[in-house]
């Protein structure tokens, strides 16, 4: 599945290559202000397939991909005339390398690019005798771990259509008739570039009900639940050549945060013949999700960046001039895939670069930023012993980017304008090294926001807030050395008439074991009630120490029972050294933790 993207530039005899595996060399040819042919060498299995426009000239120039690398275009840059002729070409690739420019760069400058697809795989466009008109390009997706693809559910007929990966997805539009699913169409969000997705299904104008969900910033799809068949009366055969006879008869799609829903309900008198379906991996959004802090961000004003959430930094180069940090390039490592993102001017004058071994990771950033608010240097400091090397001059105010429990630096964020850094920050995740273990969080109410409050030394102090017969806030405060952390709160914040109750630990008592239930509390004989508020909340806690135990709810009362499932956090011998888990809108949905051996403390 590709996606064409518009040509550019004037009139001609028009054509098109066609949809590829890759692209392997362009040859472009120029003949004074004009692109006077283009030669595209593609690939198709083990074939190579050539295919030629406009006419050669004498000055003719090849742009060869490295194969090896596994090296692609992801975007063409592309100026043309007012008389309608291509002046220039500047292949863009997956790969960093020197900026070469095709021809001279005059006129209209466009972009042959497409959101959410990443990889060119064939041209298309418009030429004649002996010049290059215009063009377009086919773009697919490139799926990198740990992105995947999930097989489309539904019928066998229609039209395949695909929006390609991107970061997230923001607002989801359906029409739908009395019975089917008519049309979708998703806007998603990159970086803080909005992309609109086509409309996908019946575009007339036929008087459908349409239906808009819009996700907040933090809201993210963990799963999409559907049916396709026919929903009909009770004891009716099923019509075989009915409009809807293999339509998408419901979509519920669910977030982090609440559940949307289309079609599907229960109407008297009728049923619903067909295939349910499930669209989702636990622990993935949508397009993927890896959990990390933000840190920062420190400095001054400027275009805001944020390069994500990555496997490891492999490399870090870093441009000064005079008095400021002019650039800085960062190298991401993504399983097997490296990534390259720049921000910044480099400099021609001082550039140096910082290389982290293979396991070697940075821990924290050290740096100032001058009264002008710009960065005028930066130090890193990693896992492993090494001199201290300043990027920079040390002048103005002092800023550290540190998490404390979450060790691991794993993307950058910040501020930069055409010659300098303004402002930096970061994202780090959880480093599990042996001894310490991390334990699967328990509770009900799996599609809810994850939180984590990485690892430490201890827990000092446990804050609990509950609303009637569930846990509605948890809140930790760790000791790291002599340094005291205190962790956020988790779950339901808006609830003013809340009991809250504290517990502290003294210095030499820790956590040994989480006991816990999540269901319901309900009167004798009461069935479950699965539209209660707490259908499935966090019903007891109980926290065991070396010392003592502190219980938040579950104490029995007469002509109630609690109905659900208990659990217990920990391992023998090893003391609680972090927490994380899921809260819901409502309340605590889900707790777990990290151990560590005691006699390791």
């Amino acid at each position: 599945m590709a996606k064409k993207v518009e040509i550019y530039g004037g009139f001609g005899e028009e054509f098109d290559d066609g949809v590829y595996d890759s692209v392997r060399k362009v040859c472009v040819g120029v003949y004074g202000d004009r692109v006077s042919s283009v030669e595209f060498e593609y690939g198709k299995g083990d074939q190579s397939i050539i295919r030629s426009h406009g006419q050669k000239s004498q000055e003719s120039k090849e742009f060869v991909l490295d194969h090896a690398r596994g090296e692609y275009i992801k975007s063409v840059e592309v100026t043309s005339h007012g008389n309608g002729l291509i002046s220039s070409l500047t292949f863009i690739t997956s790969v960093e390398r020197d900026r070469e420019v095709f021809g001279k760069v005059e006129g209209t400058k466009n972009f042959l690019e497409a959101k959410g697809f990443d990889k060119l795989v064939g041209f298309r466009g418009r030429s004649y005798l002996d010049r290059l008109n215009a063009l377009g390009a086919h773009f697919a997706v490139v799926l990198t771990p740990p992105v995947k693809k999930l097989e489309a559910k539904g019928g066998n007929f229609g039209d395949e259509w695909d929006d390609g990966v991107h970061d997230n997805v923001r607002k989801i539009t359906i029409r739908r008739s009395e019975g089917s699913v008519e049309m979708v169409k998703f806007k998603y969000v990159n970086g803080t570039e909005i992309v609109l997705g086509d409309a996908h299904g019946d575009t007339s104008q036929l008087p459908y009900v349409k239906e808009k969900f819009v996700l907040s910033e933090d809201e993210y799809l963990t799963f999409v639940h559907g049916h396709y068949g026919q929903k009909f009366p009770v004891g009716q055969s099923v019509n075989l050549h009915g409009r809807f006879c293999d339509g998408i008869t419901m979509l519920k799609f669910k977030t982090n945060k609440d559940t949307y829903q289309v079609l599907g309900a229960e109407t008297e008198g009728y049923e619903y013949v067909g295939t349910s379906f499930v669209l989702g991996e636990t622990d993935h959004k949508i397009v993927g999700k890896t959990m990390a802090k933000k840190v920062g961000i420190y400095g001054g004003i400027g275009e805001e960046f944020d390069d994500g959430v990555y496997d490891s930094v492999r490399k870090v180069c870093v441009g000064v001039d005079g008095d400021r940090v002019s650039s800085v390039e960062f190298e991401y490592g993504k399983g097997d895939q490296t990534i390259t993102l720049s921000h910044g001017k480099k400099s021609s004058q001082e550039r140096k670069e910082f290389v982290l071994d293979h396991d070697e990771y940075i821990k924290s950033v050290e740096g100032t930023f001058h009264h002008y608010y710009f960065i005028s240097s930066l130090t890193f400091i990693t896992s492993v012993e090494r001199d201290r090397e300043v990027f920079g001059k040390e002048v103005g105010t002092k800023f550290v980017l540190k998490a404390k429990g979450f060790d691991k630096l794993v993307g950058f964020r910040g501020r930069s304008s055409l010659d300098r850094l303004n402002a930096l920050g970061a994202h780090f995740a959880v480093v599990l090294t042996p001894p310490v273990k991390k334990l699967e969080s328990k509770g009900g109410n799996n599609f809810r926001n994850e939180w984590d409050d990485g690892i430490h030394d201890n827990v000092r102090k446990i804050k609990v807030k509950r609303y009637q017969e569930s846990v509605e806030i948890v809140q930790f405060k760790y000791v790291n050395g002599t340094e005291i952390v205190l962790g956020d709160a988790h779950g339901f914040t808006s609830q003013p008439s809340m009991v809250k109750e504290k517990f502290v630990l003294s210095e030499d008592e820790y956590i040994t074991s989480v006991h816990g239930h999540y269901g319901q509390k309900i009167p004798v004989g009461q069935s479950f009630n699965l539209h209660a508020r707490y259908c499935n909340g966090i019903t007891m806690l109980k926290f065991k120490t070396n010392k003592d135990t502190y219980q938040v709810l579950g104490a029995e009362t007469e002509g109630y029972e609690y109905v659900g499932t208990s659990f217990v956090l920990g391992e023998t011998g090893h003391k609680i050294v972090g927490f994380h888990g899921k809260s819901s809108t409502f309340s605590l949905a889900q707790i777990g933790v990290y151990v560590s051996p005691i006699n390791n403390a």
